[in-house]
């Protein structure tokens, strides 16, 4: 019975520990303030590109604006590595394919 207690006593006492270990860490990272937040910039200081740099993986096709600026931060925050998005398609036998389920084309559902 006592052997119980003790157990039951030192499980408290790791949640209880745990707990306030998680609550620090949040308060830790609710203080963290990036470069930009330091200089005083905000998110809408930083635009997206709209220059055509990959104007010649497209074969040359004409691209509004936007789609300009989406393909620019898709290439630069994928680093143009689509073989992890071909991957995840395969090993999930097309279940989960991002660019269909992210896709603004009208014509693919």
């Amino acid at each position: 019975m006592a052997n119980r207690r003790a157990w039951g006593s030192r499980l408290v006492l790791a949640s209880w520990l745990l707990a306030a270990g998680v609550w620090l860490a949040g308060e830790a990272r609710a203080q963290v303030v990036d470069e930009a937040r330091q200089a005083g910039r905000s998110a809408q200081s930083f635009p997206a590109a709209d220059e055509d740099y990959f104007r010649g993986m497209d074969g040359g096709i004409q691209l509004t604006p936007d789609e300009v600026k989406g393909r620019n931060m898709w290439i630069v925050w994928t680093g143009g590595n689509d073989r992890l998005w071909d991957d995840l398609t395969n090993i999930t036998f097309g279940n989960f394919d991002l660019l269909k389920i992210l896709s603004s084309y009208p014509g693919l559902k």
